[in-house]
């Protein structure tokens, strides 16, 4: 897994003997005509917000459109940031330079607590809704058993299906934990065949710095 972004001070930095092997950040950066590289680099913010897998919108299995919004405040892109063609290929790139079948599941989980998060939530609010409808049944039409009836088994039938839900999700963090203990494992072997965590040509450039 290769090292492409530093944080230093807060800044998002290129790891710099990297990145000019790499003609998918080559491109984008050269293409910047600026002295400062200010678009380059929201565009490389924007890259690792979408493809790093310690990202915010990853590690908190945001997908979709509302990975994008995040990416793009987050990069302070203007709003309605089109993606390029070669911001394209370096979101491809940066996730095959991470390639990893740990990571993989691990962002797999992530999502699905977000997907179970939406699910219990649209099932909340049915639930909510049948409630106040069996009521409306009951005070306008007490005679009416048969509707009464249906909208109670439905009241019943998606409290199973969200204590189903909820059961599942401690086994989702259990997973969860174990694949980070993994991860672990595997960016201390990096820091090791990196010499410590000690990027090779260990001087970064001002010219490639935020």
């Amino acid at each position: 897994m290769t090292s492409i972004f530093i944080f230093n001070d807060n800044k998002l930095e290129l790891s710099t003997p990297e990145i000019l092997l790499i003609p998918e950040f080559k491109r984008i950066l050269d293409k910047d005509s600026s002295s400062k590289k200010e678009l380059a680099f929201k565009e490389f913010n924007y890259i690792y917000q979408i493809a790093d897998y310690k990202s915010y919108c990853n590690r908190n299995g945001l997908n979709g459109d509302d990975a994008y919004n995040y990416a793009v405040n987050t990069a302070q892109l203007p709003n309605g940031y089109i993606i390029n063609k070669d911001v394209e290929l370096a979101i491809d790139r940066y996730r095959l330079e991470q390639e990893n079948i740990i990571i993989k599941l691990n962002n797999e989980i992530l999502k699905s607590f977000n997907s179970s998060y939406a699910t219990l939530q649209i099932i909340n609010e049915l639930i909510i809704y049948l409630i106040e409808q069996t009521k409306k049944v009951k005070a306008e039409h007490p005679e009416d058993i048969k509707r009464i009836d249906e909208l109670t088994s439905q009241i019943i039938g998606n409290q199973e299906k969200l204590m189903g839900i909820s059961k599942e999700i401690p086994k989702q963090i259990e997973t969860h934990k174990n694949y980070e203990v993994l991860l672990k494992k595997e960016e201390e072997k990096i820091k090791l065949a990196w010499g410590g965590g000690k990027i090779i040509g260990s001087m970064i450039s001002s010219k490639y710095k935020q």
